[in-house]
């Protein structure tokens, strides 16, 4: 007969993670970037980033003190934030964290027959700040005859649901990018995007699916 300690659950760490997460304890896009260092942030971009925003330069402090002042590194390791914001190139030390578009002709996915095939890399999009970072899977774009079909990894977080974010609701799940993603992006981070968009295009279709863990937006192409 097995204990009550032999019964208790494992707990993996990507399990406590989401837990915090959840609570508000801690977020994806603060979670230190393995292998990453303070020489990776692009440093001219940044220095002109903290000009134009804060009047104020790269020159005035060290990098690892301002990175760290601004919640994108600790103890000299940027974190998923800083790197996606202002490293040179993300995609080598956040591999999983890119898009990948593909291009069928038809209605559905063809590994073989396709038009067209990318990575989209680089500094940050729109599409990276919603994102579930926990979950190392790219943001995936596929584009049929008939329709276009945006995935990304992690459902709605806490209690949101598609008929919540329809009216504007919204809840913050990479705070970090989206505080720096006003200064960067035309994203304001209001929870109105998906009211606009609908409002422009009525034929999107939203899909949580909390058991697969994604979330999918499908835009019609026809009438």
């Amino acid at each position: 007969m097995k204990s009550d300690s032999d019964k208790r659950r494992v707990i993996n760490p990507e399990e406590i993670q989401r837990m915090l997460q959840v609570s508000r304890l801690f977020h994806g896009d603060e979670v230190p970037v393995t292998g990453a260092k303070v020489s990776d942030i692009d440093l001219d971009y940044f220095d002109r980033f903290l000009k134009k925003e804060f009047d104020s330069s790269v020159d005035e402090l060290p990098l690892e003190k301002i990175l760290e002042n601004m919640n994108l590194a600790k103890e000299g390791i940027p974190n998923t934030a800083a790197t996606l914001l202002f490293a040179k190139q993300p995609q080598f030390k956040l591999p999983a964290f890119i898009t990948k578009a593909v291009a069928y002709p038809g209605v559905d996915v063809d590994i073989e027959n396709y038009l067209d095939s990318r990575d989209i890399t680089g500094k940050l999009a729109n599409a990276l700040i919603h994102r579930d970072y926990f979950i190392s899977a790219p943001i995936r774009v596929f584009v049929f005859c008939d329709r276009i079909e945006i995935i990304n990894p992690g459902h709605l977080p806490n209690n949101l649901t598609i008929e919540y974010i329809k009216n504007g609701n919204s809840n913050m799940r990479n705070p970090i990018l989206a505080s720096f993603a006003t200064k960067l992006l035309p994203y304001r981070g209001l929870g109105s995007g998906i009211k606009r968009a609908l409002a422009a295009y009525p034929h999107i279709d939203l899909e949580d699916n909390r058991e697969e863990n994604w979330f999918k937006a499908t835009v019609s192409l026809s009438d």
